[in-house]
């Protein structure tokens, strides 16, 4: 299967900040609220980082995968800066494709 970029930037948008960024990253980054709960995801999670994030770090990926009430999964993406949907597009897309596989409901 062949990574396309373009449909990649669609969902993760060109700085990480498209569909899936703007809904489970940042609900599972906001700090306890004020009751004390922490932000959960009931579904899984695949997280995926670049090794050289210049905005983040792997901790990152521990914070979430701590906050996941369900399986979760992260993976550090080698020679990968920010976005890896754009710099290792067929790599995300082969872990992406082997995360959702499983998860395929046949009907």
């Amino acid at each position: 299967m062949r990574a396309d970029p373009e449909v990649a930037a669609g969902v993760f948008g060109q700085r990480g900040d498209g569909v899936l960024g703007r809904t489970v990253g940042r609900q599972l980054l906001q700090p306890l609220g004020q009751s004390g709960d922490q932000p959960t995801a009931g579904v899984p999670v695949q997280a995926i980082q670049g090794e050289d994030d210049e905005y983040g770090s792997e901790l990152q990926l521990g914070i979430i995968a701590g906050k996941v009430g369900g399986y979760c999964e992260t993976r550090l993406v080698p020679d990968c800066g920010h976005s890896p949907h754009l710099h290792q597009p067929a790599y995300v897309l082969s872990e992406i494709t082997r995360f959702i596989a499983p998860l395929a409901v046949v009907g």
